[in-house]
């Protein structure tokens, strides 16, 4: 495989799989006791390495992938799991948004859902113009489909049009504590401010960084985007991300 800056085969990555594989083999076995039939878990671990890694391979690096798994497991073939529902209501909501209907979005789309379902935090790569902000409003529209209330609500910041201390918050000079654009989102969302837009019912809130990444606010973000889940303050305040 090629050198990328997102590539990550560690042990948060090797975590993210077994999630994949355990919700797999739960799967399996409620279709075995049903009369249709077991995959295994030799398939069941080759679809979670396949299926979770191949939404952030670049397509030079896709044939190159599936032939290292194919060595893996040899004799294996087992077909890719499509969510025929889901897939539905992306070509729907398309539709709705007047947005031009191919298979690489509805697929990017269903794969973007499929990373949501076993990691908190997503990230979405590429050039300008490429239907990264597409794929999410997309995907959050379906959620709201033929619902009477929004359970997905979104709110978009651009890192970089403010600075740190503005998106983060700071401590005045005389030690009085200002509030950043992230930090206000953010609790509000953990406390269902209604003020704001939030409320019990919304079970998907979601916070979209939508700019180039830099060390200079993404490192703040280390402890939101890993297993702990919390927003640190300057303050000392900790803002808990729910589930």
């Amino acid at each position: 495989l090629s050198k990328q800056p997102h590539y990550d085969w560690g042990l948060r990555a090797v975590k993210s799989v077994l999630r994949v594989a355990g919700k797999l083999k739960r799967e399996d076995k409620a279709n075995e006791m049903a009369g249709k039939g077991s995959i295994g878990e030799d398939g069941l671990l080759m679809r979670a390495l396949r299926d979770f890694n191949t939404p952030k391979i670049p397509a030079h690096d896709t044939p190159v992938f599936l032939r290292l798994i194919n060595d893996l497991f040899m004799g294996i073939n087992v077909p890719v799991k499509i969510d025929e529902n889901l897939k539905k209501k992306v070509v729907r909501v398309a539709k709705e948004t007047n947005l031009q209907i191919d298979d690489v979005f509805i697929a990017k789309t269903c794969q973007y859902n499929e990373l949501l379902e076993v990691r908190h935090s997503v990230m979405l790569l590429g050039p300008g113009g490429c239907a990264k902000t597409a794929i999410w409003k997309t995907l959050a529209g379906t959620f709201n489909l033929d619902k009477p209330k929004k359970t997905c609500v979104c709110e978009v910041v651009n890192p970089k049009s403010v600075t740190g201390n503005e998106l983060y918050g700071y401590m005045t000079l005389s030690k009085d504590w200002k509030d950043g654009v992230l930090s206000i989102i953010m609790r509000g969302m953990a406390k269902n401010f209604p003020d704001q837009g939030f409320y019990d019912y919304q079970s998907m809130k979601w916070v979209v960084l939508d700019g180039d990444i830099d060390a200079v606010w993404i490192e703040s973000m280390n402890t939101v985007m890993d297993d702990n889940k919390v927003l640190t303050l300057v303050s000392n305040e900790r803002v808990p991300l729910s589930d």
